[in-house]
């Protein structure tokens, strides 16, 4: 009896990895339908499994277009530069209400604010100076330019009479200028922006960049112990780290300008060149970016078409650019993988970053699994590739053979005689009362268990004759096969290779496997007829380039491999969707279309032939046209052989159950 016991989901319980034979049922089929293994594996990392146990590459990209997608849905740059707007507003329109107060009141303020420290006459002139500053500053604010970054700059020049107006001007400096600094550096240092150690650390990074330029290998841990007020505890740890973090970043604010209005570009442009003026780095900040564009080979900045309603600021615009950075990133890794480059680039943290652990678990299965099958046998590597192992071949048909009798239901086996000429016996798995004349095959195991059932347990054990059980036994024929199977373009149109394909790799295996004293050959024909060893039909494809389906030659081919067996039955076993279309006559291949009387009667003379000899043909039909239906009901009168009009799903079956039960009979 059997105990199970479940408990609540944690993080602790890792779900089991898909073995090596699991991974094989899904390499085989992507096999059959490829033909070339490394072909089926890409495959494989391309689709992933049916069963979805693993993320294939196409849905992880699928994914992340639908969240590229959301992006873009969900936010708007229109509001990138609200904050800057909204705060000059305040700025302008507290320096506006100083002024008018001024010019309003400009004796009460005099007689307020300066009673009993001035003269009259000073008074008087105190007065008038603030009426003249005041009434010259009158215009100023509706004269300021429309343009924002114009507007900032003109601002910077301008003599406050608003104390308050000024502080604030300054507090949004500071602001945009720790903005823009975040958005170059990969810290976010409010301390260091504006300050001459950020700007000498720019420029000692030019010089590392110059040297890194010619060759050199330059001191980074230096650098960076130099400047770990401004690194902190968590910055980057290589020269490369940097380079990488402030690239991304100057990228996306590339990438940020590109998916602006012209209007807002300009705007965005004039303010991040003032803040970095201010800042003491502008010519630094532009060497940076000479020295980052030739070394990193920059793409062209990508313009984004954001239609959402959510408005950004600029940090907020950045981090949404620089995620949208990441996703294509990560796609461009995950196309190389497509197309034969591997899985090894691919970031997994990124990969669960971005779409979940259920994917990047998946990217490090589907790195794997060329790993797992040959640490398993199946494959071997060969130069930059893999081949099927003797055991991955065996693997791959007996999962043919499993899934074509998954279907059969057990009490349809052994219904059907065949003549007795066999070559000997084989021992079936159940077992049988010894009688007179049986083959003592004894079970010794049923023998002693009867014994004990019916004397109770004791030693010794004593034996009567009814106690002994046996073997049964099989009489079987011995049995020299060919599969012919059509391999013309016809079959892979109307999807019917796969199951063909599927059926001869079923059938090797079974014979190769339990009758291994028959003999199977498989010729593949379509406007020429040739055998196909067993280790090559994993790879075996259809004809693209030559026409015609050539059963005359198939039939002269199957009688010359069957000649060098003497005993025994001799059958044909054809697969096919289509009447012949083609013949040799004097070494040459003629081809026609509607199927000529010539080709139908030389091929009917070579069926004729092949009935001389004793070999059956059993014809599997996987379309039901005129010439076809005609072809095969002249065929079967001058062969008797079986003719059966089935389709892809039930071709195996037939086939294989036709293959057991008019091979074997129970004996005893």
């Amino acid at each position: 009896m059997y105990y199970y016991r479940y408990s609540e989901w944690s993080e602790t319980q890792v779900p089991p990895s898909l073995g090596p034979n699991e991974l094989m049922r899904e390499l085989s089929e992507y096999l059959l339908s490829q033909g070339d293994l490394n072909s089926a594996m890409k495959m494989m990392v391309q689709r992933g499994f049916k069963n979805k146990e693993l993320i294939g590459v196409q849905e992880m990209l699928e994914k992340l277009r639908l969240k590229r997608q959301r992006l873009l849905e969900k936010y708007d740059l229109s509001g990138l530069l609200d904050e800057v707007r909204k705060g000059l507003v305040d700025v302008v329109d507290m320096e506006r209400n100083t002024i008018e107060r001024r010019l309003r009141e400009p004796r009460d303020s005099i007689e307020g604010e300066h009673e009993g420290r001035f003269s009259t006459e000073e008074a008087t002139d105190l007065m008038h100076d603030m009426e003249s500053m005041a009434e010259e500053r009158k215009e100023y604010p509706d004269s300021l330019p429309s343009d924002l970054g114009k507007r900032l700059k003109s601002l910077g020049e301008y003599e406050f009479l608003d104390q308050g107006a000024r502080e604030k001007y300054e507090e949004l400096l500071e602001m945009v200028k720790g903005q823009v600094g975040s958005s170059i550096f990969e810290f976010k240092s409010d301390a260091a922006a504006g300050t001459d150690g950020l700007a000498e650390m720019v420029r000692r990074m030019n010089r590392m960049l110059y040297e890194r330029s010619k060759g050199g290998d330059p001191d980074f841990n230096g650098f960076r112990e130099e400047f770990k007020e401004i690194f902190g505890e968590d910055g980057p740890r290589s020269l490369d780290d940097l380079l990488e973090g402030i690239g991304e970043r100057m990228q996306n604010m590339r990438s940020l300008l590109e998916s602006l209005s012209p209007q807002q570009k300009g705007s965005l442009g004039d303010i991040v060149g003032q803040m970095l003026e201010r800042m003491g780095m502008q010519d630094e900040v532009a060497d940076m970016r000479m020295y980052l564009e030739a070394l990193m080979g920059w793409d062209r900045p990508r313009r984004y078409p954001f239609r959402g309603g959510k408005r950004l600021n600029l940090t907020e615009a950045l981090d949404v650019l620089a995620e949208l950075g990441d996703i294509e990133a990560l796609e461009k890794h995950l196309k190389s993988a497509q197309y034969g480059d591997g899985l090894r680039d691919v970031d997994r943290e990124k990969v669960k970053e971005l779409l979940g652990e259920e994917e990047a678990d998946s990217v490090g299965e589907l790195m794997d699994i060329g790993k797992t099958l040959e640490d398993s046998g199946y494959v071997r590597k060969v130069g930059a590739g893999y081949e099927l192992t003797p055991l991955g071949m065996r693997k791959i048909g007996q999962q043919a053979l499993g899934d074509i009798f998954e279907r059969i239901k057990k009490d349809k086996y052994g219904g059907h005689n065949t003549k007795r000429h066999g070559l000997g016996l084989e021992v079936a798995e159940d077992s049988k009362t010894y009688e007179y004349g049986d083959a003592f095959l004894l079970d010794l195991k049923k023998t002693v268990l009867n014994a004990v059932g019916r004397a109770g347990p004791g030693i010794p054990v004593r034996l009567i004759p009814s106690d002994f059980e046996v073997h049964r036994t099989t009489q079987t024929s011995q049995c020299s096969t060919v599969l012919m199977l059509d391999v013309s373009l016809s079959m892979a149109r109307r999807g019917s290779f796969h199951a063909a394909k599927k059926v001869a790799l079923a059938l090797h295996n079974l014979i190769s496997t339990q009758f291994p004293r028959d003999n199977l050959y498989i010729i593949g024909f379509s406007r020429y007829a040739k055998e196909v060893k067993g280790k090559s039909l994993p790879y075996l494809e259809v004809n693209e380039f030559g026409y015609g389906t050539n059963m005359q030659q198939g039939f002269i081919v199957s009688q010359r491999l069957l000649s060098r067996h003497s005993g025994g039955t001799k059958q044909i076993i054809l697969i096919s969707d289509g009447e012949p279309t083609a013949h040799v006559e004097q070494g040459n291949v003629y081809f026609g279309y509607p199927p000529s009387p010539r080709t139908i009667q030389e091929t009917l003379n070579e069926v004729r032939h092949c009935t001389r000899q004793g070999i059956t043909i059993n014809t599997f039909m996987l379309d039901r046209n005129y010439y076809l239906k005609e072809f095969v009901s002249q065929m079967t009168r001058i062969n008797r052989g079986k003719a059966f009009y089935t389709s892809p799903d039930k071709l195996g079956q037939y086939i294989l159950m036709d293959y057991l039960t008019a091979r074997s009979k129970r004996l005893a």
